[in-house]
């Protein structure tokens, strides 16, 4: 996902390119509601950063699935 960025945006400071970042990794429902417009806006223009993107989410809802957050750092499974 890292280099489909890269190559699609224009460089430009380090701190634009971590915003990018932080926008594309982030879950988003804890994105801003013009974050998500920005993000809206970069996957329409992208059609294989919108593949990653997605994928990226389909892979979070899977492991979200087999690892639910009430069973971690339970140590009954070790015993």
């Amino acid at each position: 996902m890292e280099a489909t960025r890269k190559r699609t945006h224009a460089r430009g400071t380090h701190r634009r390119g971590r915003h990018e970042q932080r926008l594309l990794h982030t879950i988003p429902d804890k994105l801003k509601p013009e974050e998500l417009q920005e993000l809206k806006i970069w996957l329409a223009e992208d059609p294989h950063l919108k593949r990653l993107y997605f994928a990226l989410q389909d892979i979070r809802t899977v492991y979200a699935v087999q690892n639910p957050r009430d069973r971690r750092g339970s140590t009954s499974e070790m015993d």
